[in-house]
């Protein structure tokens, strides 16, 4: 993830911070090293979006062309109790997720009812 909390605002990964997950609240820890994007993680391993995968620089490129209170934006369904977090959600209700992989039919039907809440 691009962001987590950090004493109640949303921060991007820097070493010696400490977060919190804006998802499901659990503890997060920045990752910043020299090979792969910096990010957080969570502390310990967790459920927290099942939909989640590992960011590329052409998917957080397409995320930065936003403003950042539009990026990560978490949504939980009480129903089906699960958090998912939305690449981009803007004021007006648009949700977008930058995908550059394949997704099945029933996959991309999936996120698409989610995100109607």
């Amino acid at each position: 993830m691009q962001y987590a909390l950090v004493d109640g605002n949303k921060v991007k990964a820097k070493k010696g911070l400490e977060g919190i997950c804006i998802g499901c609240g659990n503890e997060m820890i920045p990752k910043c090293g020299e090979s792969k994007l910096h990010h957080w993680a969570h502390r310990v391993l967790t459920k927290c979006d099942s939909w989640w995968e590992s960011e590329t620089i052409w998917h957080r490129e397409w995320k930065d062309q936003f403003p950042e209170s539009y990026r990560e934006i978490s949504f939980y369904d009480e129903v089906m109790q699960e958090y998912h977090r939305a690449d981009v959600h803007t004021p007006e209700g648009l949700t977008i997720e930058f995908q550059n992989s394949s997704l099945s039919i029933t996959e991309l039907q999936s996120r698409e009812a989610f995100y109607q809440l």
